[in-house]
């Protein structure tokens, strides 16, 4: 267990301990300890007079106790201001345990749980949340000196994972500046003019992306996974009786199905780069994300395709798979409404029978992601072909040299 501490409090490599200089630091460390040798072993016992000692422990020294915090809030101290990280746009898996420093972390964690080896050394990563997120808090609230007035100014470098992820949460939740104002007054994340410098600085490197690529792709999808869009019309507030108060335009929704033992491989992470931000605009979008070009019909009659296959089935109809698996579903349904009470394990919708005929895909999520919206509706040809160029644009840079396959549901 001293080993696995000593680990734990920054000291990497420690396998062993000399015995005989723990012996003498634990004598020096308890005058009223004493050592005795029995049979080759070392047996570390008090003095017999026990009262006198009970009664040492019981008395208090405030002034010892007052000195003894204050060395342990100058070596915390010490500590957090020798560590300094930047956010770049990114949360690691392990940021929020590489943003403290050690010794504060062990002291937040023996405060909450209390000071007992056996607790502390029983995993890797034995803080709990909430001795992390105090722990963040305090790294983000601590000053080198106090100033006079009520403001504090937060520096950059002690911001944490835990103040940056609250403010761009709670704000993409409510958009609400007043909110996060009375979270930073409190200390508990960013400012939110800190929150719109770090959203520009994301749009910044979202952009530089697009300029690079030519196409405007969603940083969040991925390469070499099977791709399906879904073009329909998007109405907000239709019952305004102002048109600047609804919007009636087309939508493109991209979703990416990963597969099991495969998610995908990323294309890119965006990266604040403040030599991006200085003197320098958002870039707008692209002509072909904002201006749909007219279309026009060539022939004014339609051609229909001739039919390819047999137009008459045969006698013995093939059976479908897929028919097969739907009289399935009805014959467990037919069973299930004879049953007098139902089981956890019956399913009676055709989504969930399905569903729990499927393999498990271990939480494996879809990945949907919307495109820049057309001002147009979805109804005319003339978006309905713009939209159809962008999504094979989109698919040939998500995969390449695959063919995207495009679906009607409507002539």
């Amino acid at each position: 267990m001293y080993c696995i501490r000593l680990n734990e409090l920054g000291l990497k490599g420690v396998t062993e301990v000399h015995t005989t200089r723990l012996k003498n630091r634990l004598l020096s460390a308890l005058s009223s300890l004493r050592e005795y040798t029995e049979k080759g072993r070392v047996i570390l016992a008090f003095d017999k007079n026990v009262g006198s000692v009970l009664k040492q422990v019981s008395e208090q020294d405030f002034d010892s106790e007052a000195l003894l915090l204050s060395k342990v809030a100058k070596i915390v101290r010490r500590d957090v201001f020798q560590q300094k990280q930047k956010f770049t746009g990114n949360f690691s898996e392990d940021c929020q345990i590489k943003s403290v420093p050690q010794t504060l972390a062990a002291l937040i964690s023996m405060i909450l749980d209390g000071p007992k080896i056996k607790y502390q050394s029983e995993g890797e990563h034995t803080q709990s949340c909430a001795s992390i997120a105090i722990s963040q808090l305090i790294v983000f609230n601590s000053l080198k000196s106090s100033g006079t007035g009520a403001f504090r100014r937060h520096s950059k470098d002690r911001e944490t994972p835990l103040t940056i992820f609250l403010a761009l949460k709670v704000h993409g939740e409510t958009r609400k500046r007043t909110l996060i104002d009375t979270l930073y007054d409190n200390g508990f994340c960013i400012s939110y003019d800190r929150l719109l410098s770090i959203s520009t600085g994301v749009a910044y490197s979202v952009c530089a992306k697009y300029e690079e690529d030519g196409i405007v792709c969603p940083p969040k999808l991925s390469n070499h996974l099977f791709t399906i869009t879904a073009v329909d019309n998007i109405d907000h507030n239709p019952s305004s009786t102002t048109s600047m108060g609804s919007f009636h335009g087309t939508s493109i929704s991209i979703m990416q199905h990963p597969k099991l033992g495969f998610e995908g491989a990323p294309r890119f992470n965006p990266v604040i780069d403040e030599r991006l931000i200085a003197g320098k605009k958002i870039t707008a979008l692209p002509d072909r994300y904002t201006n749909v070009q007219p279309t026009i019909f060539e022939q004014k009659e339609q051609i229909v395709p001739p039919i390819v296959g047999p137009a008459v089935h045969s006698e013995v109809p093939e059976i479908d798979p897929l028919i097969v698996k739907e009289y399935e579903w009805l014959n467990n349904l037919k069973h299930l409404l004879d049953k007098p009470k139902l089981d956890i394990e019956d399913y009676i919708s055709w989504g969930a029978y399905h569903a729990s005929k499927q393999m498990p895909f271990n939480n494996m999520k879809t990945t949907v992601t919307l495109m820049p919206l057309f001002l147009e509706c979805a109804h005319s040809i003339a978006v309905i072909k713009h939209s159809m160029n962008v999504i094979s644009d989109t698919i040939q840079l998500l995969n390449p040299g695959q063919v995207p396959v495009i679906t009607m549901d409507q002539p």
